[in-house]
Formats: C-alpha cells, structure tokens, sequence
C-alpha cells in the first residue's frame, strides 16, 4: 500500500484510520487520496485536532468528492 503522508493536527486519527484499513486488508487507495486532500485543506486553513463545521463547508466549497472523482 502507499504510504500516505497526513501533516495536520488530524494527522494522527488519519494515520490510525490508514493502518487500520491496511490491517483489515483493503486495497482500494481512492478514499487514502481523499483524505489526504482533505488534511492538507484542514492544515492550511484551521488545523484543529477535530473538524469543524467550517472545514466541512470549505471542503464542500471546494466540490468535496465530487471534484476529484
């Protein structure tokens, strides 16, 4: 599996989640990309250690899903 780098102050529950999907044996890599733009859109613009209604909304604005499908 690709190794995916999280950086923001959700870094470590994304990290847990990633090894946690591994270990359960999944393979499919799209959701990994999703949530590594979602952490970099969290780090640049709140950075947290929970996510917050706006980061939510701004991830929407951003087309969420959608965009990188």
């Amino acid at each position: 599996m690709k190794n995916f780098t999280f950086n923001s102050a959700l870094a470590p529950m994304m990290n847990a989640y990633a090894e946690n999907r591994s270990k359960e044996g999944y393979t499919c890599l799209n959701h990994m990309y999703y949530l590594q733009e979602f952490d970099k859109l969290v780090e640049q613009n709140f950075n947290f250690p929970y996510v917050t209604k706006e980061a939510i909304e701004a991830w929407d604005m951003l087309g969420g899903l959608e965009a990188h499908t």
